[in-house]
């Protein structure tokens, strides 16, 4: 759980800067067995190829348009440079604002920083972990509101996914979790 929170600040930053047209971070996939590739992809059928492992996307995004393009990136974390970290989000970030990131390291490919736990849901089948960037001497919005980041994660088969939400309720991102669909 601390590396979760660890994960949910880095996420937020370089979700921020990929909306902003830095590409930051991008899809994991989960068998090294063929090599992956990075890069930004308008599809997410041509993003998957290049991460070698099967992605999930949204089904829906609530109106929200894709921000730039899905990026496909090289895990940062030690020891998991081989894995590729999928990220994409949708709408603006310092606006209302939804993403989906997932790696396959099994684990976040980055840190959150300080965050708060808000709670647990179940998303396809496991335990996913909410928390949000708030009621913290740094970001003293409260919990409760929506002008905060919030963190969704979960890990299944060994890929890592996190949906991370701005301006939403936490309905919203729950919602959004639990209707990503596979890539076909």
């Amino acid at each position: 759980m601390h590396r979760i929170r660890s994960t949910a600040a880095a996420i937020a930053l370089g979700l921020a800067v990929a909306a902003s047209g830095l590409s930051a971070a991008a899809a994991a996939p989960a068998a090294p067995a063929r090599p992956a590739g990075t890069g930004s992809f308008t599809t997410w059928a041509a993003a998957q190829k290049a991460a070698g492992f099967k992605l999930v996307r949204p089904g829906t995004t609530f109106g929200l348009k894709l921000t730039g393009k899905i990026d496909v990136s090289k895990c940062e974390v030690t020891g998991e440079e081989s894995a590729r970290l999928v990220a994409a989000g949708y709408g603006k970030p310092s606006k209302t604002f939804l993403a989906i990131e997932q790696n396959n390291s099994g684990q976040p490919c980055g840190n959150v920083g300080v965050a708060k736990d808000l709670g647990h849901y179940q998303v396809d089948g496991v335990r996913a972990y909410l928390i949000g960037v708030c009621g913290l001497p740094e970001v003293p919005a409260p919990c409760s509101s929506r002008n905060i980041w919030l963190y969704l994660s979960w890990t299944k088969h060994h890929v890592f996914y996190q949906a991370s939400s701005h301006d939403q309720w936490r309905a919203t991102i729950v919602s959004f979790a639990r209707q990503l669909v596979a890539v076909s």
